[in-house]
């Protein structure tokens, strides 16, 4: 039963890697800076079903117990680090191992516009189609809309996103 929901991409690598060619040639499976990869790409297509806000893969139906809802194809996504992950409201980002870094929500003036929240301990520099760049505090939003530049600050390491 569970098999069935899986992203056929995952289900293809399990056939292919749990092989008994791959078994009995250890040495030619994938490793596991790459299943960490596969399970990242996985886990950022990921979003909530706009009708019973249970989990859905993008282009799937949703994984509630009742609902099965295909939400529709996002439209925006967060493109970086070799990632591209849907923005749809109620979703959760993470962009590196510590946990959730931002969420969609939906602007509480106009539910219409949606926002990312960063809920990181360090702030992010937005980087706007004109140039200039706009500080976006922990728990301060941040406007979907394209062409921004995201400049997430995780440690010593920064990574940099453009909303599509």
């Amino acid at each position: 039963m569970m098999w069935k929901i899986l992203p056929q991409s995952l289900r293809n690598t399990f056939i292919q890697e749990f092989s008994n060619a791959k078994i009995s040639n250890p040495q030619h499976r994938i490793t596991e800076l790459e299943w960490k990869n596969i399970l990242i790409g996985i886990r950022d297509n990921l979003i909530r079903c706009p009708k019973c806000g249970d989990e859905a893969f993008v282009g799937h139906p949703c994984l509630g117990r009742h609902c099965k809802t295909v939400p529709d194809a996002p439209t925006v996504y967060l493109k970086g680090d070799g990632r591209k992950i849907p923005l749809v409201k109620r979703s959760s980002i993470t962009f590196g191992d510590k946990g959730i870094d931002g969420l969609v929500v939906a602007n509480p003036k106009d539910q219409t516009m949606l926002l990312l929240q960063n809920i990181t301990a360090e702030s992010w520099d937005v980087n706007t189609p004109s140039g200039k760049i706009i500080e976006i505090a922990p728990r301060g939003f941040v406007p979907i809309k394209p062409n921004l530049r995201i400049t997430i600050k995780n440690g010593n390491q920064n990574k940099t996103f453009q909303i599509i």
